[in-house]
């Protein structure tokens, strides 16, 4: 497989991984029932402790790969 193939598949699943965690932690919050209404303290409580902070692993290695995929191309283009 190329490398031009893994940087392309890297940066798309960082991508979907930094943007479906966010998307379902904000479903997640909206459906709270909270007296007064979901606010950001709500949604910091559901992105980084419910379900053990599942959402926000998710999107700190959904950056991981971005990161990853902009240096092996930055890389290949010093070559």
């Amino acid at each position: 497989m190329k490398k031009k193939y893994i940087v392309i598949t890297l940066f798309i699943v960082g991508a979907v991984l930094v943007c479906l965690p966010l998307v379902l932690a904000v479903i997640e919050t909206a459906n709270k029932d909270i007296i007064g209404g979901a606010d950001i303290y709500t949604f910091n409580y559901v992105f980084f402790r419910e379900n053990r902070g599942i959402h926000s692993i998710l999107t700190f290695c959904g950056m991981i790969f971005i990161i990853v995929s902009v240096v092996m191309r930055s890389q290949r283009r010093k070559k």
